[in-house]
């Protein structure tokens, strides 16, 4: 169920196929014919990040709530720096994810609402004068947001350690180091290759005191080469860690801390949710666009190819041929010859219009005429299997990349052949 149908059920339109990649041109395209944004936004639309939309579990869901845009978001997505660099491209790329929706999507049994309004841009925001796109702003190797539901408990306890996916690596590393709050043996990620830096957002609800969020990496021995840690004290204000990354880390793990003092309100349950980027070598907010790690560039350079190649063959697939209708008719035959095809026939109806059959009638349904002639498709002047004509209307189905209809008739009979191209 769907608020954007009122509460009632929503899904991808018929046409729709159950992956769908957008990005560049087309991107830009959908968003400004979909929400008929101004004539500044397909600058900035640039910008957006590729989306591959899985039709069937993103059409079942609302589309995200229209976003509004600040001068510090424009800059953000135009410079990748200042305080909209992360709210900035976030918005943007929601701003997509509308538009795809309205494009994709529709109410299964209610009338699917219009686009809402696009947003406005804000009019402190920047000018490019002359009107050019800027370099684009890298953006970071990795971003990802987890929440939590987080029981406090009395210190020493045990930490909550945060999903694999907030902090990916290529393979499991085990510490063995013992630290205040830390069991002997605590899950850690193996540091993506060429890691410079990571920056970590926490927002929370509760009582207070709140929980800790805690970050730490380690050398191959195990040693705290990074620490670095904050918590809510008499506030829930967003908290921020940004943390330069050694070239000596090797893993790393990032939890939250459910211990509260002795004597203090255990109080309710917090909810937390973490939110981190990390940048590669070479890479920062402000960096001109290169390729990111992970992932691979050279495999995501194949990947992006199949996609290419997925799209290109869906969209040449055609539609399920239900319906013939009449093209051009090549009226008057008589004798033999051969006509030229003018559409793109499927096949083709021969009508005998006049003359005597000089083979006679077999009477059935229909009559059966002996001798009148044969019908034969040509491609590129070469026969394919000719047909009897034996019928005063006869259907016959052509080969692929038929281009020229031959004909020999008996004496007499002149006919009528019409060329049946795809119907409605």
């Amino acid at each position: 169920m769907t608020a954007a149908c009122g509460g009632a059920a929503s899904r991808a339109r018929s046409w729709v196929p159950p992956a769908v990649f957008i990005s560049g041109e087309t991107l830009v395209a959908l968003v400004a014919q979909t929400l008929s944004v101004s004539n500044v936004w397909p600058a900035l639309l640039a910008y957006a990040a590729a989306q591959t939309i899985q039709s069937t579990t993103f059409c079942q869901t609302d589309p995200p709530p229209m976003p509004t845009f600040t001068a510090d978001d424009v800059i953000g997505i135009i410079t990748g720096a200042g305080p909209g660099q992360f709210t900035g491209p976030q918005k943007l790329n929601n701003l997509v994810l509308i538009a795809a929706w309205y494009t994709l999507c529709e109410c299964s049994t209610v009338t699917t609402p219009a686009p809402p309004a696009p947003p406005a841009y804000p009019t402190t925001g920047p000018v490019v004068n002359p009107p050019e796109l800027p370099t684009r702003a890298q953006s970071p190797c990795w971003s990802a947001t987890q929440t939590y539901q987080v029981a406090p408990r009395v210190f020493p306890c045990d930490p909550i350690f945060t999903d694999p996916q907030l902090l990916p690596g290529p393979q499991s590393c085990f510490g063995n180091a013992t630290l205040a709050g830390l069991p002997n043996r605590y899950p850690a990620a193996c540091v993506p290759a060429g890691v410079t830096s990571i920056h970590i957002e926490a927002t929370g609800t509760g009582t207070l005191p709140g929980p800790g969020v805690n970050f730490i990496a380690f050398d191959s021995a195990f040693n705290v080469v990074r620490q670095g840690g904050t918590n809510w004290t008499s506030a829930y204000a967003p908290l921020t860690l940004d943390l330069p990354i050694p070239s000596t880390a090797t893993s790393w793990t990032l939890y939250v801390s459910p211990c509260i003092g002795p004597g203090q309100n255990l109080g309710s349950t917090w909810e937390v949710t973490v939110h981190d980027t990390f940048f590669c070598s070479g890479q920062s907010a402000s960096a001109p666009l290169s390729p990111c790690c992970p992932p691979d560039p050279v495999l995501d350079g194949k990947i992006q190819l199949i996609l290419d190649q997925l799209n290109l063959i869906l969209q040449s697939i055609p539609g399920q041929l239900s319906s013939l209708a009449d093209g051009t008719a090549h009226t008057g035959l008589t004798g033999n010859g051969t006509i030229t095809l003018v559409g793109k026939a499927l096949g083709i109806r021969v009508n005998v219009t006049s003359g005597t059959p000089p083979g006679g009638v077999a009477p059935g349904t229909p009559n059966y005429y002996f001798n009148m002639g044969f019908i034969t498709p040509l491609i590129e002047g070469t026969p394919q299997r000719g047909s009897r004509l034996v019928f005063l209307t006869q259907f016959y189905s052509l080969p692929q990349l038929t281009d020229q209809i031959a004909f020999t008739l008996g004496g007499g009979v002149t006919c009528t052949i019409t060329e049946l191209v795809r119907g409605p």
